[in-house]
């Protein structure tokens, strides 16, 4: 699943977090194990733009924008005793 996290249209609020909930029902049966596992993973996309400016002797100049892009990942395990 892929989010795309926009600012409000009025550009007065900005995203800057967010809280994500999973929530599963288990029932037991006979043959359940003792414990349930569950995994998961969130990523988010981060990013930068740097501005380089450059000025020459002769008076003219310039800049040069480099975006840089790099993920965070997170890791999340839970465990349920069943018995």
């Amino acid at each position: 699943m892929k989010m795309n996290l926009k600012d409000n249209p009025s550009k007065t609020q900005y995203v800057t977090d967010i809280n994500l909930y999973m929530y599963y029902t288990v029932t037991p049966i006979s043959g359940l194990p003792t414990y349930l596992d569950a995994y998961g993973k969130y990523s988010h996309q981060e990013t930068k733009v740097e501005i380089s400016p450059t000025i020459n002797f002769d008076g003219s100049g310039g800049f040069t924008l480099t975006q840089n892009t790099s993920f965070t990942h997170s890791y999340v395990h839970a465990t349920l005793k069943t018995k």
